[in-house]
């Protein structure tokens, strides 16, 4: 394998992305007809106190929003699993409407409370708003099938590094959602989300800066486009974050890297680094795999004297411990996949 081609980097993903405050609920402003109860097999809407209450199937789950006078709503995910929303806040001249409500079952439903205020006087109602199931979303929750329970955590919206916005307990799914929305829709903001404090979603990034942002992207996605980046823009540094973490394998001679393959296994990234140790003995070879250091490091005095990228940690704890005992005039350290052993 010698050394990894050269590789420095690939094509600009996506344009760069936008984001919303999922406190303060921001509106999409589309004009249309007041929301009249109607049905139709993936969208179901109803009047209450004055305010249009709307479902539309979507992937796994619903949209849900809100009519008032001529504006609507932002749309609110939720997966048929559960969960709650919050949507609405619609102003028209003075007034303004609210929904708030959470997914249940048997028949399979929103149910909550809405509320429409004029300029000195709120009305309020409580609804239920039975859910389309026109593409397999059954009425019935014991034919739905069988699914792990939503994973359910904290989320937290970022402006340009900023913390614009915190829902406690929401789903993987919702946040996922609120960050395409504001991809969307603030084109000029640096949009991030964290949920349970990890990065959400697939950051591309060139030469140290992020241009592309994908957020609801699969890992296999993730890799496929550095792949694509790497072959289009070799004069570039490709890196990519997924879920907050680097993808891919890179080999470093002396400090700087000179190789990256995004998509490469661990197994590939260790017999590179054993073929580089061998072909260049007068380079100090490292290696990264998703970020993270790999190998064995003997170093004494501060100065490393040896790596074994293939040793495991029982064989790297067997060699530090014989060269602790054998040079006592030495001070002997040894890192394993980037880590102090003790």
């Amino acid at each position: 394998m010698s050394t990894i081609k050269n590789t420095k980097l690939n094509k600009s993903l996506l344009q760069v992305v936008a984001l919303i405050s999922t406190s303060l609920p921001l509106l999409t402003m589309t004009f249309g007809k007041p929301a009249m109860a109607e049905s139709a097999s993936n969208r179901h809407c109803i009047d209450v106190a004055n305010v249009g209450v709307c479902a539309e199937e979507k992937g796994a789950g619903y949209e849900l929003y809100a009519q008032f006078g001529p504006l609507t709503s932002q749309k609110q995910y939720i997966g048929r699993d559960g969960g709650c929303a919050t949507f609405g806040t619609i102003s028209v001249a003075g007034s303004h409407a609210q929904v708030k409500g959470c997914i249940k079952g048997s028949p399979v439903r929103f149910e909550g409370k809405a509320e429409a205020c004029g300029v000195s006087k709120c009305k309020s109602k409580d609804f239920a708003l039975n859910l389309p199931s026109g593409t397999g979303s059954p009425t019935n929750p014991s034919q739905a099938p069988v699914k792990a329970p939503a994973e359910i955590g904290k989320f937290e919206l970022l402006w340009d590094g900023v913390r614009v916005g915190t829902e406690p307990s929401w789903t993987r799914e919702q946040a996922i959602a609120t960050l395409e929305w504001n991809k969307k829709t603030y084109p000029n903001k640096k949009i991030e989300g964290l949920f349970n404090g990890q990065k959400v979603g697939y950051e591309l990034i060139w030469d140290g800066v992020r241009v592309g942002f994908e957020p609801s992207w699969t890992r296999e996605q993730a890799i496929a486009n550095l792949e694509d980046n790497k072959k289009g823009y070799p004069n570039k540094k490709i890196e990519g974050l997924f879920n907050g973490q680097k993808v891919g394998y890179e080999l470093i001679w002396d400090g700087v890297r000179v190789g990256f393959e995004p998509s490469w296994t661990r197994e590939q990234a260790i017999a590179n680094l054993e073929d580089n140790k061998k072909g260049y003995p007068n380079k100090k070879i490292e290696g990264l795999f998703n970020g993270q250091k790999v190998g064995y490091e003997l170093i004494w005095d501060g100065v490393r004297i040896g790596f074994e990228p293939s040793w495991t940690r029982e064989q790297a704890i067997a060699n530090l411990e014989w060269n602790k005992k054998t040079y006592p005039n030495k001070k002997v350290e040894a890192l394993f996949n980037g880590e102090k052993l003790s």
